[in-house]
């Protein structure tokens, strides 16, 4: 059976459409020192804001990263651009230097859910449950399917 040839350039635009777009901190902040996101210094602290909620006009902004006396405080700011409300479900997981998820709590829920109006900004901070978690991916994904 033969197949037609599919060029390099159709696949890379087939791919880039699935993922989510994602935002990363420019700077991470090391016990007051910047230092630019993946640099030697901070190469295995990882700050990622996954958003798979496309469909909605959302704005994200201001994400950062500061690890100060071993602990990863991320925060990141969403805005509402839609003209209607959106209904977001946030999940997220802490790694190790390695990239292995971590183990949550036993009362830990590492989940919200979100109603952001429209013109309304949120910021969402985060602090890392050990030293060992140096690697932050939170997923935003809509509640309900879109009209």
């Amino acid at each position: 059976m033969k197949f037609p040839a599919i060029s390099a350039f159709a696949l890379l635009a087939i791919g880039a459409c699935a993922g989510p777009e994602v935002h990363t901190a420019e700077v991470i902040q090391i016990n007051g020192k910047e230092f630019e996101y993946g640099d030697d210094a901070v190469r295995n602290v990882v700050v990622e804001v996954r958003n798979f909620a496309k469909d909605y006009d959302l704005d994200f902004g201001s994400v950062h990263g500061r690890l100060n006396d071993g602990r990863l405080a991320v925060q990141f700011r969403i805005t509402n651009d839609d003209d209607e409300p959106v209904r977001l479900r946030c999940t997220w997981e802490w790694r190790d230097a390695g990239g292995v998820v971590l183990r949550r709590g036993a009362y830990e829920t590492p989940e919200k859910l979100l109603v952001i109006r429209p013109g309304e900004e949120r910021t969402l901070p985060f602090t890392s449950p050990t030293e060992a978690a140096i690697q932050f991916v939170v997923r935003v994904e809509p509640t309900a399917p879109t009209e």
